[in-house]
């Protein structure tokens, strides 16, 4: 299932486009409410990372936000496959991760695979409303470097 919202200047967002994949209707609704008052731009939902993967072979979003418990892969095997697609060479968006244990150990292994943050299940919706921001901001600081 594919749901794509758009959204109206989204608090500096205007122009992001978004990826979810996660497999939890309340997960997607809430992060959808976030995104509810949209004038452009785009937050597309998946609830498996195969149709995430099929989408990003033709349109690259800024940011993925990806659930570790996604039906068949976990979140770092996920980022592995896209980052690999043809799709991606000129950008890597950043990825943002959903996980139910945050030990120290956890969250050093998902930074270190190549996400930009982790969040705990469950999450502050506004909290990550600043993390979606910040990597916003960094992908667009990204584009005006030599």
């Amino acid at each position: 299932m594919v749901v794509t919202r758009d959204f109206h200047q989204l608090r500096g967002l205007s122009s992001a486009h978004i990826a979810v994949a996660d497999p939890t209707p309340f997960h997607r609704r809430v992060i959808a409410d976030l995104f509810n008052d949209g004038k452009s731009g785009r937050v597309e939902f998946y609830d498996n990372g195969a149709t995430l993967i099929e989408s990003c072979t033709s349109s690259v979003p800024d940011i993925v936000i990806i659930d570790d418990k996604l039906p068949f892969v976990n979140g770092v095997e996920l980022l592995r496959t896209l980052s690999v697609l043809p799709s991606f060479e000129r950008q890597l968006p950043k990825f943002i991760l959903f996980i139910d244990d945050s030990t120290r150990s956890n969250v050093q292994d998902a930074i270190a695979g190549g996400f930009a943050a982790v969040i705990k299940k469950p999450f502050v919706p506004n909290y990550l409303m600043q993390i979606i921001r910040q990597c916003f901001l960094d992908l667009n600081h990204q584009d005006v470097q030599p």
